[in-house]
């Protein structure tokens, strides 16, 4: 979630909305990914269960609602985010 932030975030307008979709479960990664989402500009606004008709069952869509413009330095070369999470 921190990398995905990182990258998709910053490609999302001041007022509009970030859904990343999830698996059934991500509250941790959630919890490790706050303060990289407030650092793009964004904050967490809601986290809600989805029926999935997948083989996969339950996903969860993670929405983040975008309050300011991503500081200029965001996202980072390739590859850094992933090696290097925020």
């Amino acid at each position: 979630m921190r990398v995905l932030a990182e990258y998709c975030l910053p490609l999302v307008r001041v007022g509009g909305l970030f859904i990343a979709a999830k698996g059934h479960d991500p509250e941790d990664e959630i919890k490790k990914a706050e303060s990289a989402i407030q650092k793009v500009g964004a904050s967490l606004l809601q986290v809600c269960s989805v029926e999935s008709q997948s083989p996969y069952g339950q996903r969860t869509a993670v929405i983040c609602s975008k309050d300011r413009p991503t500081p200029l330095k965001y996202p980072r070369d390739p590859g850094t985010p992933a090696k290097e999470p925020l």
